[in-house]
């Protein structure tokens, strides 16, 4: 019975052996696809933040220049004054 069973097996992959690599390219091909969708996602939230922190650091120092404090306009280290 494992004889037929096998001899089967063997029968239905050397038939249909280009069904079986078009299905495992379609699986590699879905992996690499969801790995380069994760890593974009990734990269895109990355560069959010960063936009979302420069958005901020901006409103702090136009605050600043509206309270007439110097440090709105050369930021946190505002060169010395010397006269």
């Amino acid at each position: 019975m494992q004889l037929v069973a096998l001899l089967l097996a063997v029968g239905l992959v050397v038939k249909f052996w280009p069904v079986l690599v078009g299905l495992i390219g379609l699986i590699v091909a879905a992996y690499w696809t969801r790995r380069a969708v994760d890593r974009h996602t990734e990269r895109v939230d990355a560069e959010r933040r960063r936009v979302a922190e420069l958005v901020a650091r901006a409103d702090r120092q136009h605050n600043w220049v509206m309270q007439g404090d110097p440090r709105g306009t050369y930021g946190d280290e505002y060169p010395a004054v010397t006269v």
